[in-house]
């Protein structure tokens, strides 16, 4: 037969691995998503609603009179979290918006690619670029810096 003291222990001991598992399973899905310019642009820090300006093409050209080229990745968590809290919009309601540009000033859907490596790529490449990216991958070029932080 098994001590009482044991029988005490065991839940004590259950009930903290499960939490230290919960806790390591909840910093694990957490992230950070960064928004990324060229390291040229002047601009230091953006705003959602600034972000989405220049995501969307409302403005075309940024203050240095550089003609703005948003990037796109094909999917992701980060891509999620870009559009429900930077643009505000699902992937859906996205396509029937670029739809509805292309249509009105033949304006393409900034370029899709696929994932961090591929926008550090364009956004490094272009004066003009803008993207996002997990903020993991930012270390990844001296050619691009961080406006935006959102935490996930």
């Amino acid at each position: 037969m098994l001590n009482n003291k044991f029988l005490k222990i065991i839940p004590t001991w259950f009930v903290i691995l499960i939490l230290c598992g919960m806790t390591h399973a909840a910093q694990a899905a957490g992230g950070t998503l960064v928004v990324i310019v060229h390291a040229s642009n002047p601009v230091s820090a953006l705003s959602p609603a600034e972000v989405k300006t220049y995501f969307m093409k409302t403005r075309t050209a940024w203050a240095s009179g550089e003609k703005v080229r948003p990037v796109d990745q094909k999917s992701g968590t980060d891509r999620d979290k870009f559009l429900s809290d930077v643009l505000k919009v699902t992937d859906e309601e996205l396509v029937r918006v670029w739809l509805g540009k292309q249509y009105a000033t033949s304006e393409a859907p900034p370029l899709k690619v696929a994932g961090d490596e591929a926008a550090i790529k364009f956004v490094s490449t272009f004066k003009g670029g803008i993207g996002f990216i997990g903020k993991a991958s930012l270390a990844a070029s001296k050619d691009i810096k961080s406006v935006l932080e959102i935490d996930y």
